[in-house]
């Protein structure tokens, strides 16, 4: 329950924030025009020489930032998205156009994801975030949906997210999400390996290993079975070392933040969180030296990465008499005390009535 409450704290926006958000996506012009592309691929209809045009404007608008690599500014589209009695008929649609993109990459027709990859890829997202977000009860349905579409729709999803694109890896995420058989799939079809490749590549966008860190953060909350997994693919090391390249002891670096107003701090911290609600992998996260690289963030940082970091150096080291870095900054406890104490205030604990369990 702790680990999804860390994850919940991510993912799960304000709802008056959600509004804004979510208003704002209507004058957000990328999206609108993905909305004009994706609506072709769902009718079959040839794109126009409008959309053409289009493209040639983004690209020039974005400074040549490749599509894959431009991170969603809202968290869905209405207009996008569609009514829910077309999402059957759109799934079907931005499935196939994954599949055809897959095959052409198996027979290297193509070698980087195109843009009717990308755009049913986010169409995905935007999809299921809106569930996520309206707190539906169909959701598990949805996920159910669009794996049974194609058999290999997680397997070419993480292809598209090992090719550095940010739509396809916040589609996993959002098909992770409280689905821990998904989570457990993602984890065994390479979603670990491809992660830690970002976090290591001191080239790649920070932009991917924010959406990676979101990725590997949902995956380690809602199914506890993938840690030995985390811990076997060796990505615990690779994101401390992110982490403290990122924040070199005077500040924090990072710039890009995602449609969530989340940056790589935010997600790593509350996947170092949720790693260390498991005593057993307590040994590994300390012989990485995250304790030391939580502390400088504690240091730096406010909000979910301050409270993320403290909760995870407690559970580390919080039982040691011995170890006195829970006690160097000595706000630690104080506004973790203050922010579950928030945390109760506003989800009131209902009393057990007699008898009850």
């Amino acid at each position: 329950m702790a680990a999804a409450r860390a994850a919940s704290a991510t993912t799960a926006a304000p709802r008056a924030t959600r509004r804004v958000l979510a208003a704002r996506s209507a004058a957000a012009r990328p999206i609108a025009r993905r909305a004009a592309r994706t609506r072709a691929i769902a009718t079959d209809a040839p794109a126009t020489a409008a959309d053409e045009a289009d493209d040639d404007d983004d690209d020039d608008d974005d400074d040549e930032i490749a599509h894959w690599l431009r991170c969603p500014t809202s968290l869905y589209d209405p207009e996008f998205v569609g009514a829910e009695r077309e999402l059957d008929a759109k799934l079907a649609s931005c499935a196939a156009a994954i599949k055809t993109w897959a095959s052409d990459i198996e027979r290297g027709v193509a070698t980087t994801v195109t843009r009717d990859a990308s755009d049913a890829a986010e169409w995905m997202r935007q999809a299921l975030t809106r569930q996520i977000d309206d707190g539906a009860k169909n959701l598990s349905a949805t996920q159910s949906k669009i794996l049974a579409s194609d058999p290999e729709t997680i397997q070419n999803l993480l292809l598209m997210a090992d090719l550095r694109s940010v739509h396809a890896t916040y589609a996993l995420q959002a098909l992770c999400y409280r689905n821990g058989a998904i989570c457990g799939k993602a984890a065994t079809h390479g979603a670990i390996d491809a992660a830690r490749k970002h976090f290591d590549d001191d080239d790649c966008p920070e932009v991917v290993k924010c959406a990676c860190a979101f990725l590997i953060g949902a995956i380690a909350a809602f199914n506890e079975d993938t840690h030995r997994l985390i811990a076997k693919g060796r990505l615990v090391p690779s994101i401390v070392n992110r982490l403290r390249r990122s924040c070199d002891g005077v500040e924090c670096v990072l710039n890009a933040r995602d449609f969530r107003e989340k940056d790589f701090c935010d997600h790593a911290t509350a996947l170092l969180r949720n790693l260390s609600h498991n005593s057993a992998q307590h040994t590994l996260l300390k012989s990485a030296g995250s304790v030391e690289v939580l502390l400088n963030l504690v240091s730096q940082r406010r909000g979910a990465v301050r409270i993320n970091s403290a909760c995870a150096i407690a559970n580390l080291v919080g039982r040691e008499e011995s170890d006195d870095r829970l006690t160097k900054d000595a706000t630690i406890i104080e506004e973790t005390v203050d922010v579950l104490g928030a945390f109760y205030t506003l989800v009131p604990i209902r009393p057990r009535s007699r008898g009850e369990r």
